[in-house]
């Protein structure tokens, strides 16, 4: 089949984008979800409309009327509809079908519209690197990437003591080393945590969050000998678990560290050596629990003093371990350019690690029409693996800090630029990473310009701290950028890097 293309553009804030409308194409998957062009026509006056057709699952449909798309305008008027056969009808004058969106629109300043699909494209899709940039995601491999993961050392804690909520758990377990040293304690958690390093408290967050692997990161004194760790970790819904990597300062796993409950390869030899055979991961942890109190929330259990800080041996301890599987990435590569999230096997980290830079890339959520708020398509870009950029499936919504473009409780997006599920979209962002003076306090804080589909959404925007579910201190070190694993099967590709410095 010919497919043909015909352009049209439309202007933000000065900016020139252009969309696409797509015909002879393949027929998207819902015919009626999507963006909607045309004109509303009273007597002899015609005026440009246009709509947004939101899925919401089940034959039911919301449409947002407005004067433009994405100019980030209130919509004239939210129509509520249901599919009858092949007609998506929001009442008995209004009306898709033939892939013609008609209808009456009330008021006095109202008329019959008719409207027809249109997709709009990113003017940015498929940028190349410029010279300087790093390539990290071409579809043919992952090499600039790893990947920890929920199925390598996460210790899951609802399979373990049952699923349960406002509560804490406990995991304990020791490390033997062979001199005193400084190592660093890579961390991860779902929801909150608090660690006890020989008795000592060596770290807190009193968060709610999805565990990603190494997003909170401390330094720790290890004693020659046995080491007692002991992790606690709260639970507010969904899942519940933990996780440690233990390394060096340089971030490597380093040799002459044994743990003392090891979990077996497939083999059956005995994982007990936190060295590059394991990438440094704790695989297998004793875990007590569940322990709640009436009334307490999970955040302020957390803080709570409770019997087992000691690790009483009156306490019942049940060993959960994993066994071993090879470190990296689990996403799947599907051979047209793009990666697809697997589900709980933890999120992307690159290799390298950043202070400045441009980063373009692209992504595509998933069409998730049941699905309602951080269940609809659910991703983010951590840069520095402190600061998120939101994905989310948001088409059609208000554009708040916890949608798609947004800084999460630091700043929502100045339009909500969203395309529709299913649709590629482009972020394109400069990142200028925190300042901190010789003693080690902050003297500027971490920006961020970043433009969603072309369009400007932060500029020079400050984020004075660390956002939800990334590492959860700042460093003058540079950071790794990360790519999120939210149970969501949202794709990525085309994503480059270029280093400011």
């Amino acid at each position: 089949m010919n497919t043909s293309k015909l352009r049209a553009h439309f202007v933000f804030g000065g900016l020139v984008l252009w969309g696409v409308l797509l015909v002879g194409a393949a027929p998207p998957p819902d015919p009626f979800m999507g963006d909607w062009e045309g004109s509303l026509r009273a007597g002899v006056v015609e005026k440009p409309l246009a709509a947004q057709v939101i899925a919401l699952g089940k034959g039911r449909y919301r449409a947002n009327l407005l004067d433009a798309l994405y100019r980030g305008l209130e919509p004239k008027v939210v129509l509520e509809g249901t599919t009858e056969k092949d007609v998506l009808r929001f009442g008995p004058a209004t009306q898709i079908g033939d892939g013609v969106f008609r209808g009456t629109l009330p008021g006095s300043d109202g008329g019959t519209f008719e409207l027809r699909h249109v997709e709009k494209l990113s003017p940015t899709l498929g940028a190349r690197p410029p010279a300087g940039a790093l390539v990290l995601l071409d579809g043919t491999n992952l090499d600039q990437w790893e990947q920890p993961g929920k199925a390598y050392g996460v210790a899951d804690l609802n399979k373990a003591l049952g699923h349960s909520r406002n509560c804490v758990g406990y995991l304990r377990n020791a490390i033997r080393s062979d001199s005193a040293r400084t190592v660093r304690f890579e961390l991860g958690s779902d929801d909150g945590m608090k660690v006890w390093l020989n008795g000592a408290e060596v770290h807190k967050a009193n968060v709610f969050r999805p565990l990603t692997p190494g997003q909170d990161r401390v330094q720790v004194r290890l004693k020659r000998g046995w080491n007692e760790v002991l992790m606690k970790v709260s639970q507010g819904g969904g899942d519940w678990a933990g996780w440690l990597r233990v390394t060096g300062e340089d971030g490597k796993p380093v040799s002459g560290l044994v743990v003392r409950h090891a979990a077996k390869a497939a083999d059956g030899t005995e994982l007990s050596v936190l060295g590059a055979r394991v990438n440094g991961v704790v695989l297998c942890w004793q875990a007590a629990g569940p322990f709640r109190k009436k009334g307490v929330p999970p955040n302020q259990l957390l803080a709570t003093p409770f019997p087992p800080e000691s690790a009483p041996d009156t306490v019942a301890w049940k060993l959960v371990g994993r066994e071993e599987s090879p470190p990296g990435p689990r996403w799947k590569l599907l051979g047209d350019g793009a990666v697809e999230i697997v589900p709980g096997t933890g999120s992307l980290i690159t290799k390298k690690k950043f202070s400045d830079f441009r980063l373009h890339l692209e992504f595509r959520t998933p069409f998730l029409p049941e699905a309602r708020g951080q269940a609809r398509g659910n991703s983010g870009v951590y840069l520095q693996a402190r600061y998120e950029i939101q994905v989310l499936d948001s088409y059609g919504l208000k554009g708040l800090d916890n949608e798609c473009g947004g800084i999460y409780k630091v700043a929502r997006p100045r339009v909500n630029m969203c395309a529709p599920p299913l649709q590629w979209q482009t972020y394109d962002i400069e990142f200028h990473a925190p300042r901190f003076g010789p003693d080690g306090k902050k003297t500027a804080d971490a920006w961020v310009t970043a433009r969603h589909n072309g369009v400007v959404i932060h500029e020079k925007q400050p984020i004075p701290h660390p956002t939800g579910g990334g590492m959860s201190r700042e460093s003058s070190e540079p950071g790794p950028i990360l790519l999120q694993d939210h149970h969501n099967r949202v794709r990525y590709r085309n994503i480059w890097v270029l280093p400011l410095n």
